[in-house]
């Protein structure tokens, strides 16, 4: 074995396991676009943070208990894409 090749294949697996997390994410997030139950616009509105959308979809009495297809719920699609306003909005 060469020396520092543990550190070579440290560094390989952490990319790939980084590239793995960003593929993971992706899924996800076509996951949530390709939701159809009859509350589907909320989770889309939720990763994109429109906010906005997300408010009037609740006023036309939308569940906030709503989940995408990988069956997550609002506040964890709107944590998952870093949407703080709409987390809040979601909390409060």
């Amino acid at each position: 074995m060469r020396a520092g090749g543990g550190d070579e294949i440290g560094n390989l697996s952490a990319a790939r396991a980084r590239m793995l997390m960003e593929e993971i994410a992706e899924a996800e997030h076509s996951q949530t676009k390709l939701s159809s139950n009859q509350n589907s616009m909320l989770p889309l509105a939720a990763a994109d943070g429109n906010i906005d959308q997300f408010i009037h979809l609740i006023a036309s009495r939308k569940s906030l208990f709503t989940r995408d297809i990988a069956h997550r719920t609002l506040l964890h699609i709107a944590a998952c894409y870093n949407h703080p306003e709409l987390v809040t909005y979601i909390i409060v």
